[in-house]
């Protein structure tokens, strides 16, 4: 981003703010919270696209790490996990 941009926000946002007691710390507030509002929007580019292929749902003791899983995660006892064949996230298919 150009410095000019930038520039222009924060003096207008200075302006709008009307609080010029702790101008960085208002500054700084309101862009991280822009910055928030614009990640976690829909149209956000960390939000990925995943698709599934057909999936059967599992009993986690039937699994053959289930050893290795219960050690990581004690409380994994009694659930259920979705198995599938393949997986598509971003179009790239594992």
């Amino acid at each position: 981003m150009r410095y000019e941009s930038k520039h222009h926000y924060f003096k207008e946002l200075a302006q709008r703010s009307r609080c010029f007691k702790n101008i960085l710390h208002t500054l700084a507030h309101h862009h991280q919270r822009l910055s928030c509002l614009y990640l976690n929007s829909v149209e956000s580019f960390l939000v990925k696209k995943i698709l599934t292929g057909p999936s059967i749902s599992v009993d986690v003791r039937n699994l053959n790490y289930y050893s290795q899983l219960s050690d990581e995660f004690s409380e994994m006892s009694n659930h259920q996990v979705s198995q599938s064949n393949w997986i598509e996230v971003l179009e790239t298919r594992y």
